[in-house]
């Protein structure tokens, strides 16, 4: 933590007008921690919202009641840059680059506020008066249990509180596969005596499949799927086209990363997802591979170690070429089996 008596000074001299904002396409880490870091200023005292560059995907609707954020639409866009000019702190919670927030970026550059800075991203470039970063954290909720924990109000967690932080520490670490700490285990403990039901989160987050999603999910596995043993490489090319002819929402490619990489002898498992005008990458690796600088270098992207995405304006085929020639190339490969934290 940086500054905190200058916050801690500046915060408490009234109730702030305070947003939190997080990245396009939202995940369970990025909304978890938003909603709880909300319901803890409102606990507060503070008047809090958050604002979402686009809607919530379906399976984490759970988390946030309607009236607690606001999302960037043509219909919202004069409210949502009224709220990033009137505020007074703006929290920029599991992304530290402007370009995560797509069309919300702008108003984040523009608006007069301060900036409170809580990640665990490398590389941040979101200029900011305060900050709580740790690339080595498993993900942005332990930093919301942390900054309440610093503030000395680590009584105030109750249990709504702890379904967010536990939603983002579930889904961050695989389900506790990866990247834990042991205060992670210690959070997941406490909150059980606060009565939060941990089965019952996963379920919310884990068996609410649709069935157009499980049945694009058997397409990819069974037409999708590409192994390319020399290079311990899996990936999916996913298609626009694909896509529209399951009727999938974007939230319902989630986790297919997760089946290329489970697979014998893999060490990198990537889907390619083709949109409108781009083609989206997530890269997922094991061992001793490491992504974020592959993202970085040759996807504008980036992330952690072992979980990073990016992006090529290109269409899919243009783009699997481009990711393949990449893949087999000696100064990629360099790039992401030695590069360290």
């Amino acid at each position: 933590m940086t500054n905190i008596d200058e916050y801690l000074s500046w915060l408490a001299q009234q109730p702030r007008q305070i947003i939190i904002t997080t990245h396009h396409n939202a995940d369970a880490d990025a909304i978890g921690s938003s909603i709880a870091l909300l319901r803890y200023l409102q606990k507060k005292g503070h008047n809090a919202l958050v604002i979402l560059p686009n809607e919530l995907p379906n399976y984490l609707k759970w988390i946030a009641k309607q009236e607690e954020y606001l999302f960037f639409s043509p219909e919202t866009e004069e409210l949502c840059n009224d709220y990033f000019q009137k505020s007074e702190l703006i929290f920029c919670v599991d992304f530290s680059t402007y370009s995560r927030l797509n069309q919300l970026e702008n108003y984040l550059k523009n608006s007069p506020s301060k900036v409170f800075l809580i990640d665990h991203h490398l590389f941040p470039n979101v200029k900011h008066h305060f900050s709580h970063w740790n690339p080595d954290a498993p993900a942005s909720a332990e930093l919301i249990y942390e900054f309440i924990e610093n503030l000395g109000d680590i009584l105030l967690i109750d249990k709504s509180i702890a379904e967010g932080i536990y939603a983002g520490l579930l889904t961050d670490t695989a389900s506790f596969k990866h990247a834990t700490t042991p205060k992670t285990h210690e959070i997941v403990a406490k909150f059980i005596t606060l009565g939060l039901d941990t089965s019952t989160i996963h379920e919310k987050i884990y068996a609410n499949n649709t069935l157009n999603k499980l049945r694009f999910t058997g397409f990819a596995l069974q037409h999708k799927l590409n192994l390319v043993e020399d290079l311990k490489l899996a990936y999916f090319d996913i298609s626009l086209q694909n896509i529209h002819d399951f009727d999938i929402n974007w939230g319902d490619t989630e986790g297919l990363v997760d089946y290329a990489l489970s697979l014998e002898g893999v060490d990198i498992g990537v889907v390619m997802i083709e949109k409108e005008d781009h083609t989206k990458f997530s890269f997922r690796s094991a061992n001793h591979v490491v992504v974020d600088v592959l993202a970085r270098q040759f996807f504008n992207g980036g992330g952690h170690a072992h979980a990073a995405g990016g992006k090529l304006y290109m269409n899919l085929e243009n783009a699997k070429k481009y990711f393949l020639e990449k893949m087999k190339e000696t100064e990629t490969i360099h790039c992401i089996s030695t590069h360290k934290n």
